[in-house]
Order: structure tokens, then C-alpha cells, then sequence
């Protein structure tokens, strides 16, 4: 089971244009039990947290019947840290922490003719 949540609002809607923003969370809890024994997958829980803007552009409806649309997002994962201790002293690997983030973003545009 992975919760997400999201929202959107219409902030200014004009007959020439929308623009819209977006905003949204989801926890993933790490599907990797603790790897006290032989094995070594590193893995943490992930918080992502969205944001994005929309706008839908109505202003070439003589030319083209369909409006313009361009979206542009990000998005940031946090991977809290996760230590792991092995059983054996004499392992190998050895104890360790695993942790990090992410950083992403996107831009689309529709078009219809």
C-alpha cells in the first residue's frame, strides 16, 4: 500500500486562459527487510513531495480549435537513513548507513490539431 495525496486549483480562469497549480505527497515504505545476515540490498522509506503549474492557452481558437497546453513540475524524494548492523562481526561489508535524495522535473505541451 503506497498513500499519495494531490491537489489542484484553478488560480486565474479567464476565456483566454487557465493556469492552474498542483501540489502532492506520497510515503513508500522500503519493501527490503533489515539485512542483518548475508545479503547487502540498501534501501530507505521515500517521502516525495510534487509541485506544478499548468496553463491552458485559448488564444489561436481561429487557427487551431484546440487550446494549448504546457505543464511544468518537480518533484523531490527524501530517503531518510537507514542503518544497518550486521550479525557477524567478521562480515565482510560491514556495518552501514544508506540515505539520500532525488531531484526531478518535467515540461509537456499538447497540441492538437
Amino acid at each position: 500500500f503506497i498513500p499519495r495525496l494531490g491537489v489542484e486549483a484553478a488560480v486565474f480562469d479567464v476565456p483566454s486562459m487557465t493556469l492552474v497549480v498542483r501540489g502532492g505527497y506520497g510515503y513508500e515504505p522500503s519493501p527490503v527487510p533489515p539485512q542483518r545476515g548475508r545479503t547487502n540490498y540498501a534501501d530507505t522509506d521515500k517521502h516525495s513531495f510534487s509541485v506544478g503549474v499548468g496553463v491552458e492557452l485559448r488564444v489561436l481558437e481561429s487557427v487551431l480549435p484546440e487550446p494549448i497546453q504546457v505543464d511544468v513540475g518537480g518533484q523531490f524524494i527524501y530517503m531518510p537513513t537507514v542503518v544497518t548492523m550486521k550479525r557477524n562481526p567478521a562480515d565482510a561489508t560491514g556495518d552501514y548507513a544508506a540515505d539520500g535524495w532525488w531531484l526531478g522535473g518535467a515540461v509537456t505541451t499538447r497540441l492538437l490539431f
